[in-house]
């Protein structure tokens, strides 16, 4: 293995359980951290990459409705998490 330039395919299980074990800890601190519609608004679109008009359908909301939630969720999500970006 010291001849492999990049180690990550022989670390794919490994990579992967720590990406999970990431995705599930922003999962609880967002769900912690804010109103329950915002956190799973922010969790879908930004950590799932659903579209916000896919998610508005999801939820039965008017797209143009859901941009302008979206938008005051990022902004708390930037209140509280002031180090992380999208």
């Amino acid at each position: 293995m010291s001849e492999v330039f990049d180690d990550r395919i022989f670390r794919k299980d490994e990579l992967e359980r720590k990406k999970r074990e990431d995705y599930e800890d922003w999962c609880d601190r967002i769900r912690a951290a804010m109103k329950p519609d915002y956190a799973e608004m922010i969790i879908a679109i930004h950590l799932d990459g659903m579209e916000p008009c896919e998610y508005a359908e999801s939820i039965g909301e008017k797209p143009n409705t859901l941009n302008h939630r979206l938008q005051r969720a990022e902004k708390k999500f930037k209140e509280i998490f002031p180090r992380t970006s999208f």
